[in-house]
Protein backbone atom coordinates (compact mmCIF):
# COMPACT_ATOMS: atom_id res chain seq x y z
CA UNK A 1 0.00 0.00 0.00
CA UNK A 2 1.29 3.49 -0.82
CA UNK A 3 2.29 5.78 1.90
CA UNK A 4 0.11 9.06 2.07
CA UNK A 5 1.49 11.77 -0.26
CA UNK A 6 3.36 14.92 1.67
CA UNK A 7 2.94 18.21 -0.45
CA UNK A 8 0.40 19.16 -3.31
CA UNK A 9 2.04 19.64 -6.76
CA UNK A 10 0.63 18.44 -10.09
CA UNK A 11 3.46 16.22 -12.07
CA UNK A 12 3.54 16.82 -15.87
CA UNK A 13 4.60 13.71 -18.55
CA UNK A 14 8.41 13.64 -19.08
CA UNK A 15 7.96 15.11 -22.20
CA UNK A 16 7.90 19.41 -22.59
CA UNK A 17 10.74 16.22 -20.78
CA UNK A 18 32.04 1.12 -11.57
CA UNK A 19 30.74 -2.19 -10.87
CA UNK A 20 29.48 -5.80 -11.47
CA UNK A 21 29.26 -5.75 -15.49
CA UNK A 22 26.64 -7.84 -15.87
CA UNK A 23 26.49 -11.13 -18.21
CA UNK A 24 28.18 -11.27 -21.42
CA UNK A 25 26.61 -13.95 -23.91
CA UNK A 26 28.01 -14.01 -27.76
CA UNK A 27 24.47 -16.07 -28.42
CA UNK A 28 23.33 -13.72 -31.45
CA UNK A 29 19.80 -15.33 -30.90
CA UNK A 30 19.48 -14.30 -27.47
CA UNK A 31 16.12 -12.48 -26.98
CA UNK A 32 17.81 -9.06 -26.48
CA UNK A 33 19.24 -9.29 -30.03
CA UNK A 34 16.07 -10.61 -31.20
CA UNK A 35 14.09 -7.83 -29.86
CA UNK A 36 16.69 -5.27 -31.49
CA UNK A 37 17.51 -6.48 -34.82
CA UNK A 38 14.14 -6.98 -36.41
CA UNK A 39 13.27 -7.32 -40.53
CA UNK A 40 12.73 -2.80 -40.64
CA UNK A 41 16.68 -2.56 -41.00
CA UNK A 42 18.52 -5.11 -43.66
CA UNK A 43 21.84 -6.39 -41.73
CA UNK A 44 24.87 -4.86 -41.96
CA UNK A 45 28.18 -5.45 -42.43
CA UNK A 46 29.94 -4.99 -39.17
CA UNK A 47 29.19 -6.70 -35.76
CA UNK A 48 28.08 -4.33 -32.74
CA UNK A 49 26.85 -4.95 -28.92
CA UNK A 50 23.61 -4.41 -27.53
CA UNK A 51 24.17 -3.48 -24.10
CA UNK A 52 21.07 -3.39 -21.75
CA UNK A 53 21.24 -1.18 -18.70
CA UNK A 54 19.62 -1.74 -15.09
CA UNK A 55 18.02 2.45 -14.33
CA UNK A 56 17.99 1.85 -10.97
CA UNK A 57 19.43 4.59 -8.82
CA UNK A 58 17.90 7.04 -11.39
CA UNK A 59 16.31 10.05 -10.12
CA UNK A 60 13.46 11.93 -11.56
CA UNK A 61 12.92 15.83 -9.64
CA UNK A 62 10.11 18.16 -9.47
CA UNK A 63 10.88 21.75 -8.92
CA UNK A 64 7.76 23.31 -7.71
CA UNK A 65 6.65 25.16 -4.76
CA UNK A 66 7.35 21.54 -2.95
CA UNK A 67 9.84 20.26 -4.26
CA UNK A 68 10.28 16.15 -4.92
CA UNK A 69 13.08 13.69 -5.70
CA UNK A 70 11.38 10.35 -7.00
CA UNK A 71 14.00 7.51 -6.93
CA UNK A 72 14.03 4.55 -9.71
CA UNK A 73 14.34 1.54 -7.04
CA UNK A 74 12.23 -0.95 -5.05
CA UNK A 75 9.87 -1.15 -3.77
CA UNK A 76 8.24 0.67 -6.53
CA UNK A 77 4.99 0.86 -4.73
CA UNK A 78 6.61 3.21 -2.40
CA UNK A 79 4.85 6.79 -2.83
CA UNK A 80 8.83 8.60 -3.17
CA UNK A 81 10.25 5.35 -5.86
CA UNK A 82 9.08 4.41 -9.27
CA UNK A 83 10.39 1.65 -12.19
CA UNK A 84 11.53 -0.40 -13.18
CA UNK A 85 13.29 1.17 -15.92
CA UNK A 86 15.99 0.14 -19.19
CA UNK A 87 18.05 1.09 -21.77
CA UNK A 88 19.71 -0.79 -24.25
CA UNK A 89 22.77 0.86 -25.89
CA UNK A 90 24.55 -0.11 -29.45
CA UNK A 91 28.43 -0.08 -29.31
CA UNK A 92 30.82 -1.22 -31.56
CA UNK A 93 33.12 -4.59 -31.54
CA UNK A 94 36.24 -3.53 -30.43
CA UNK A 95 38.20 -7.07 -29.88
CA UNK A 96 35.56 -9.45 -28.77
CA UNK A 97 34.41 -6.38 -26.52
CA UNK A 98 31.75 -3.34 -26.84
CA UNK A 99 33.83 -0.31 -27.50
CA UNK A 100 34.16 3.40 -28.68
CA UNK A 101 33.13 4.77 -31.57
CA UNK A 102 29.56 4.98 -33.23
CA UNK A 103 26.53 4.36 -30.34
CA UNK A 104 22.96 4.35 -30.56
CA UNK A 105 19.86 4.01 -28.15
CA UNK A 106 18.15 1.16 -29.29
CA UNK A 107 15.40 0.82 -26.22
CA UNK A 108 14.54 2.82 -23.43
CA UNK A 109 11.54 1.50 -20.98
CA UNK A 110 10.77 3.66 -17.59
CA UNK A 111 7.35 3.25 -15.40
CA UNK A 112 6.63 6.35 -13.43
CA UNK A 113 4.87 5.32 -10.64
CA UNK A 114 4.08 7.99 -7.45
CA UNK A 115 2.30 9.98 -5.51
CA UNK A 116 2.64 13.87 -4.12
CA UNK A 117 0.14 15.92 -2.55
CA UNK A 118 -1.24 16.52 1.27
CA UNK A 119 -2.98 13.42 2.37
CA UNK A 120 -6.98 14.95 2.56
CA UNK A 121 -6.60 17.89 0.68
CA UNK A 122 -5.54 16.28 -2.49
CA UNK A 123 -2.84 13.10 -3.22
CA UNK A 124 -2.08 13.28 -7.37
CA UNK A 125 -1.04 9.89 -8.73
CA UNK A 126 1.31 9.57 -11.74
CA UNK A 127 0.83 6.13 -13.42
CA UNK A 128 2.94 6.44 -16.58
CA UNK A 129 5.12 4.13 -19.09
CA UNK A 130 7.40 5.56 -21.00
CA UNK A 131 9.01 3.35 -24.33
CA UNK A 132 10.89 4.22 -26.78
CA UNK A 133 12.64 1.56 -29.58
CA UNK A 134 13.81 1.72 -32.95
CA UNK A 135 16.82 -0.62 -34.35
CA UNK A 136 18.34 2.54 -36.06
CA UNK A 137 18.52 4.15 -32.45
CA UNK A 138 16.04 7.24 -31.05
CA UNK A 139 19.29 8.62 -30.69
CA UNK A 140 22.82 8.17 -32.01
CA UNK A 141 25.90 9.69 -30.43
CA UNK A 142 29.37 8.73 -30.42
CA UNK A 143 31.80 7.88 -27.36
CA UNK A 144 35.60 9.08 -26.85
CA UNK A 145 37.15 7.16 -24.15
CA UNK A 146 34.07 7.20 -21.92
CA UNK A 147 32.17 10.19 -22.60
CA UNK A 148 29.00 10.45 -25.04
CA UNK A 149 27.98 13.00 -26.66
CA UNK A 150 24.86 12.98 -29.26
CA UNK A 151 23.83 14.06 -32.72
CA UNK A 152 20.88 15.24 -31.17
CA UNK A 153 20.53 15.48 -27.20
CA UNK A 154 17.21 13.85 -27.45
CA UNK A 155 15.63 10.06 -27.72
CA UNK A 156 13.22 10.64 -30.17
CA UNK A 157 10.25 9.32 -30.21
CA UNK A 158 9.50 8.37 -26.42
CA UNK A 159 6.11 7.35 -26.42
CA UNK A 160 3.63 7.46 -22.95
CA UNK A 161 0.43 6.29 -21.90
CA UNK A 162 -0.89 6.48 -18.84
CA UNK A 163 -3.18 8.46 -16.52
CA UNK A 164 -2.47 11.28 -13.34
CA UNK A 165 -5.00 11.65 -11.38
CA UNK A 166 -6.33 13.12 -8.33
CA UNK A 167 -8.40 12.94 -5.10
CA UNK A 168 -9.02 15.23 -2.75
CA UNK A 169 -10.78 18.80 -2.28
CA UNK A 170 -8.07 20.83 -3.79
CA UNK A 171 -8.02 18.68 -6.83
CA UNK A 172 -7.93 21.46 -9.61
CA UNK A 173 -5.75 23.60 -8.05
CA UNK A 174 -1.57 24.45 -8.51
CA UNK A 175 -2.07 22.47 -12.04
CA UNK A 176 -3.45 19.43 -10.93
CA UNK A 177 -5.81 17.28 -12.61
CA UNK A 178 -9.53 17.91 -11.14
CA UNK A 179 -10.71 14.59 -8.95
CA UNK A 180 -13.58 13.05 -11.61
CA UNK A 181 -11.25 14.01 -14.48
CA UNK A 182 -7.56 12.30 -14.51
CA UNK A 183 -5.41 13.31 -17.17
CA UNK A 184 -5.02 10.43 -20.03
CA UNK A 185 -2.36 10.02 -21.80
CA UNK A 186 -2.97 7.71 -25.06
CA UNK A 187 0.38 7.08 -26.93
CA UNK A 188 1.73 10.48 -26.66
CA UNK A 189 5.52 10.39 -28.65
CA UNK A 190 7.93 13.37 -28.32
CA UNK A 191 11.48 14.12 -27.95
CA UNK A 192 13.08 13.20 -24.54
CA UNK A 193 15.77 15.56 -23.43
CA UNK A 194 19.17 13.81 -22.43
CA UNK A 195 22.76 14.70 -22.24
CA UNK A 196 26.14 13.99 -22.30
CA UNK A 197 27.18 10.00 -20.87
CA UNK A 198 29.74 9.32 -18.63
CA UNK A 199 30.87 5.84 -18.43
CA UNK A 200 33.01 3.31 -16.86
CA UNK A 201 36.17 2.19 -18.77
CA UNK A 202 34.70 -1.27 -19.16
CA UNK A 203 30.92 0.32 -19.71
CA UNK A 204 29.59 -1.60 -17.04
CA UNK A 205 28.01 1.26 -15.64
CA UNK A 206 27.19 5.04 -16.91
CA UNK A 207 25.84 8.41 -15.36
CA UNK A 208 23.86 11.40 -16.64
CA UNK A 209 23.90 14.66 -14.81
CA UNK A 210 20.16 16.18 -13.73
CA UNK A 211 18.69 17.40 -16.90
CA UNK A 212 15.28 19.59 -17.38
CA UNK A 213 12.66 17.42 -18.97
CA UNK A 214 10.07 19.18 -18.93
CA UNK A 215 8.98 23.27 -17.46
CA UNK A 216 5.96 25.26 -17.17
CA UNK A 217 4.33 27.86 -15.24
CA UNK A 218 3.74 25.71 -12.35
CA UNK A 219 7.07 23.40 -12.04
CA UNK A 220 10.26 21.99 -13.79
CA UNK A 221 10.94 18.90 -13.53
CA UNK A 222 14.35 17.06 -14.25
CA UNK A 223 15.90 13.53 -15.00
CA UNK A 224 19.13 12.00 -13.86
CA UNK A 225 20.09 8.49 -14.94
CA UNK A 226 22.27 6.15 -13.45
CA UNK A 227 23.30 2.69 -15.53
CA UNK A 228 24.18 -0.59 -14.47
CA UNK A 229 24.70 -3.66 -17.27
CA UNK A 230 22.84 -6.30 -16.67
CA UNK A 231 23.66 -8.20 -20.13
CA UNK A 232 25.96 -7.80 -23.49
CA UNK A 233 25.02 -9.74 -26.46
CA UNK A 234 26.97 -9.69 -29.64
CA UNK A 235 24.38 -9.01 -32.52
CA UNK A 236 25.98 -10.43 -35.70
CA UNK A 237 22.34 -9.22 -38.08
CA UNK A 238 23.54 -5.25 -36.84
CA UNK A 239 21.18 -3.44 -39.22
CA UNK A 240 22.84 -1.70 -42.04
CA UNK A 241 21.72 1.98 -40.75
CA UNK A 242 24.45 1.39 -38.36
CA UNK A 243 27.41 -0.13 -39.94
CA UNK A 244 27.01 2.61 -42.46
Amino acid sequence: MRRSALALVFVLPLFGCGGDGGTTDDDSGDATTDSASTDSASAGDCASWLVTYDLTGSHFMIDATADFDIELAEPYSDDDKMGPGTMTIRFPDSSGAPGAGAIAIVDYKLTQNFVTGISGFASVTTDLQSDGADVCGITTGTVAATSATWSANAMDPVCQDGQISCAGSFCGTSGSPAEDSPLVINNECSPLTIASFEFAADFSTFTMPATVVSSDSNQTTSMSYQGTQTAAVLDSATPGCYCN
